[in-house]
């Protein structure tokens, strides 16, 4: 299901979706103004929605946002999903409403994406982005995980896997970034 489906869902069965004469009105005088509310409005309800089908929560650990399953299920292993570059952790609560049935679910937002905050002095750079996500691999004590990385998280997964062979039991990369180092 993509997740345009889904927010025709919500449009389609939302309650007090009733569009009234001065709204209308409002529409046609200022429409860039109501498509973005309205939009931002069905975004966050699409979200509410998918981390609900996906038995997900939220949770911060020292700056980190993520969602995490709800109840850790202790014969499924864990999955670390990656997001790629210029997204966040949103994104894949798609793909996680599938896998939640065959792992226990984490979905960080790498820093300086999504609701982590990005500090003006900080520099963003791979290396950095790759100890943060392994600090937080060891913070949350994980063993064992399958780490699912797409595009630039793909490519922090391979790095990951190759700093901590201990921790990560498997790999599965979509499409991951490739880098080139001269040296």
């Amino acid at each position: 299901m993509a997740g345009s489906d889904i927010f025709i869902a919500i449009i389609k069965i939302g309650p007090g979706l009733g569009i009234k004469k001065q709204l209308l009105t409002s529409l046609i005088k200022r429409p860039t103004f109501h498509r973005n509310v309205i939009g931002r409005r069905l975004y966050h309800q699409g979200i509410r929605l998918l981390k609900q089908i996906s038995h997900l929560e939220e949770a911060e650990l020292r700056g980190i946002h993520y969602y995490q399953s709800k109840q850790q299920r202790p014969g499924l292993p864990t999955l670390l999903l990656l997001h790629g570059f210029s997204e966040g952790k949103d994104p894949l609560l798609v793909l996680a409403t599938r896998l939640r049935f065959h792992a226990n679910l984490i979905i960080p937002d790498l820093p300086g994406f999504g609701e982590n905050m990005k500090h003006a002095t900080q520099k963003y750079d791979f290396g950095h982005i790759c100890s943060v996500i392994e600090t937080f691999i060891q913070q949350k004590k994980l063993k064992k995980i399958i780490v699912l990385g797409i595009s630039l998280g793909g490519a922090l997964a391979m790095e990951i896997a190759l700093r901590m062979p201990k921790k990560i039991h498997k790999l599965m990369l979509i499409d991951p970034a490739g880098f080139y180092d001269p040296s």
